[in-house]
């Protein structure tokens, strides 16, 4: 592509990030169903994710294992409070205000969505962890 010269996709995706909508036919608002349903989900995980971290809390486990399991209630917390922040600009987005509040929103979602992300890599270098601690374990006794 040359120079200057930008495609439909990208001229899109630039009016998406300096106005917040897209351009073309690609739709900027979900249905009020579409919404609900969102936040149904949203909320679905996050009492999922607290029932994990209830599950996580009643681990028990020798030495290593115990710090693993602290460190993986945090994570699942943090998993939690992610999860409300993406369920607080769900909610303003489902509102259908407009203007400041709908930044808001998107800021919202965005960070609880990286939070979210961050949790779940946390998440799996536990279990990692968690592995490589029960095969020294295992060694050990063998």
């Amino acid at each position: 592509m040359r120079s200057g010269h930008r495609s439909a996709t990208s001229r899109n995706a630039s009016t998406h990030r300096s106005t917040g909508h897209w351009s073309g036919s690609t739709p900027c608002a979900a249905s009020r169903s579409d919404a609900d349903t969102v936040l149904a989900t949203i909320e679905t995980s996050a009492d999922a994710v607290a029932r994990y971290a209830d599950e996580a809390r009643a681990l028990d486990g020798p030495g290593e294992g115990l710090a693993i399991r602290d460190d993986l209630v945090e994570d699942l917390e943090r998993a939690g409070r992610a999860l409300a922040m993406v369920r607080h600009g769900a909610a303003i987005l489902a509102s259908g205000q407009r203007g400041e509040p709908g930044s808001e929103a998107q800021t919202s979602v965005k960070r609880g969505y990286l939070d979210l992300l961050h949790a779940r890599e946390s998440i799996d270098g536990r279990a990692a962890q968690a592995g490589s601690a029960a095969c020294d374990d295992v060694g050990h006794t063998m």
